[in-house]
């Protein structure tokens, strides 16, 4: 009985090989390309932290980016280096030398 499950299993084996390998013979050749952008060291210093303040409470960091955009949009994949601290609300922003974000 042992015997008969062997050969089973082998039959199963060889005939996914079998159906597999045809599959892969029928795909057409195909390259696919990845495109990738990245930056380095984003953090934020007073005069920027400064200048993106909308009120109190509210900032608005929009507009540093608007001239990197075009480049950093056309990857399919964009990586950034956050390159700051979030110490919490109660420490606020703060610039050079002990950086902080909310």
């Amino acid at each position: 009985m042992k015997k008969y499950y062997c050969i089973l299993v082998l039959i199963i084996i060889v005939s996914n090989n079998f159906i597999y390998s045809q599959q892969i013979v029928s795909k057409e050749d195909s390259l696919i390309t990845v495109s990738f952008s990245v930056v380095g060291d984003l953090m934020v210093h007073s005069p920027q932290f400064k200048s993106a303040k909308i009120d109190s409470n509210k900032y608005d960091f929009q507009p540093v980016f608007d001239e990197i955009k075009p480049y950093l949009e056309k990857a399919d994949f964009t990586m950034g280096n956050l390159e700051t601290v979030f110490a919490g609300e109660e420490r606020g922003f703060s610039g050079y030398p002990a950086f902080n974000c909310k």
